[in-house]
């Protein structure tokens, strides 16, 4: 698995998955506070055995699925909604664009990696002027080295 996620304008962003021989791009906006629930994800998996991520587009919507299957794997499956599902906005039905495994070890650490990586580049300032609504997760990223 190989996660990118790079700011890409005021409050824009773009987020690739790639998974065995499947890649998606997502757009997210500041609408949506994508890059900290990400990080609650990969934190959070090993506890709850299941979790999502929302990217919000303007319309529309991705949503990363990840359901753990054992210890060590997780099913990941990313599925696009024509409107926005997480406002409650009348939706069609899912069309799944991605759907593969990965080691939950793995996506923490590309999680981890991009998390490092966000705050090198732009810190929490810098960040937040690019993001607009949201301050960038070190509470988050702090837990998720920890547990490491």
């Amino acid at each position: 698995m190989m996660l990118k996620y790079g700011l890409t304008g005021a409050g824009w962003a773009t987020v690739t998955l790639e998974c065995g021989d499947q890649t998606v791009e997502m757009t997210a906006s500041y609408l949506h506070d994508s890059l900290s629930q990400l990080a609650r994800a990969a934190r959070d998996l090993g506890k709850t055995g299941s979790e999502s991520v929302v990217f919000m587009d303007e319309p529309g919507e991705h949503h990363l699925l990840l359901r753990q299957a054992n210890d060590e794997v997780a099913e990941v499956e990313v599925v696009w909604f024509d409107d926005w599902k997480s406002w409650n906005e009348p939706v069609g039905p899912a069309q799944r664009k991605l759907l593969g495994v990965v080691r939950v070890a793995e996506f923490r650490e590309q999680v981890i990696s991009e998390l490092r990586r966000l705050l090198h580049e732009n810190g929490e300032e810098g960040y937040r002027k690019k993001w607009i609504q949201h301050d960038f997760p070190v509470e988050e990223l702090r837990e998720l080295e920890a547990a490491g």
